[in-house]
């Protein structure tokens, strides 16, 4: 019986003394919102603290030693043709150039929108008097349109950090909640509306 309390008791201390892996957000000053988004879905996970799995505090406590971070999310972004937005997409967006309806263009070349020579804006964003003009011949909602803005991240163990069952374990579970989770950055292919009109057009 007495070893078996000190047996039971030592299986205690070991489980209530396991490390807490800390996670570190990586991102550019550009993807403000999906660093808001991950940072509010790991926070109010439940299941991250039963797991063993905390983000890095972003106080430092004085007196106390800090532990490094043991896995990295790091949020990047990308046209939808580079495909260098990570594993995991977080959020799209779709852009188109813009011009005043009264200006007789129809078209334009992606070189002229990635250089600034076209005025880039979000499609929720496109509002009389100006419209969207094509890119290389494609309207947005075609296949390959290229203006097509996709943000996601890439999870990462630390390159010090000590590869074990449990920590795998860890890190299966997390991709697993951030693949799984609701996107609501992530926007679907807004459906154009072509209008035709007779006679003279006014925009106020």
């Amino acid at each position: 019986m007495k070893y078996t309390a000190v047996f039971v008791l030592c299986a205690f201390l070991c489980a209530c003394g396991a490390a807490v892996d800390y996670i570190t957000i990586n991102s550019s000053g550009e993807n403000e919102q999906e660093f808001a988004f991950l940072e509010s879905l790991l926070l109010e996970n439940k299941e991250l603290k039963s797991n063993k799995l905390s983000l890095y505090p972003t106080e430092v406590i004085s007196g106390r030693n800090q532990t490094a971070s043991s896995i990295y999310i790091d949020i990047l972004s990308s046209w939808e043709g580079e495909n260098n937005f990570g594993d995991i997409p977080v959020s799209r967006n779709f852009l188109v150039p813009r011009i005043n309806a009264l200006t007789s263009r129809t078209d334009t070349n992606l070189e002229a929108c990635l250089n600034g020579t076209e005025d880039l804006v979000l499609i929720e964003e496109l509002k009389p008097p100006y419209i969207a003009i094509k890119v290389n011949g494609l309207a947005l909602g075609d296949e390959e349109y290229p203006l097509v803005r996709i943000t996601g991240i890439n999870i990462t163990a630390a390159e010090n950090k000590k590869l074990t069952k449990k920590f795998d374990k860890k890190l299966k579970f997390l991709t697993e909640k951030l693949e799984t989770a609701p996107k609501p950055l992530f926007k679907e292919i807004p459906q154009t509306l072509w209008v035709a009109a007779g006679g003279d057009l006014k925009l106020d």
